[in-house]
């Protein structure tokens, strides 16, 4: 059976549950972890599951057993993959898991931007708009011709 720890499980969410991997053997959960805390942490591990932890040839040389690096994110930014090559040790990562929220995101930006949102938001909390006798903003109208 592996022995799996979670670096910093606390980036997935409160309500994250890590119950599934216990029939792969035992889990051990982290809240968060410090670079000075990383060896003691995987040193014994077979599979390390992180999502911020940086894992490179200083740390991961010290846990000889890891087989399996799973980044819980679209990057791997934070994993030393030609140390990882040199160890045979596998990395993955969740691609294309925020690719939905990003096109959603993208959008809400368009029109945040093109609408100037962010002038009218200001505009209305700043009490100018409630002191309009006739709750009217004509000063900056932002139609565009098509």
């Amino acid at each position: 059976m592996a022995k799996t720890c979670i670096l910093d499980a606390k980036t997935l969410g409160e309500d994250a549950d890590f119950t599934v991997f216990d029939e792969f053997g035992e889990v051990v959960v982290y809240d968060t972890t410090s670079p000075e805390n990383v060896v003691e942490r995987i040193r014994d591990c077979d599979i390390v599951i992180t999502n911020k932890v940086v894992l490179n040839g200083s740390n991961l040389q010290h846990a000889p057993l890891v087989k399996l690096i799973c980044v819980s994110a679209t990057g791997t930014n934070n994993i030393d993959l030609q140390y990882t090559q040199t160890r045979n040790i596998t990395v993955r990562n969740v691609a294309g898991y925020s690719t939905r929220s990003v096109v959603q995101h993208t959008f809400a930006m368009l029109f945040y931007l093109l609408e100037s949102l962010g002038y009218y938001d200001s505009y209305v909390k700043s009490g100018q708009y409630a002191e309009s006798k006739i709750f009217t903003h004509l000063d900056r109208i932002c139609y565009r011709q098509a």
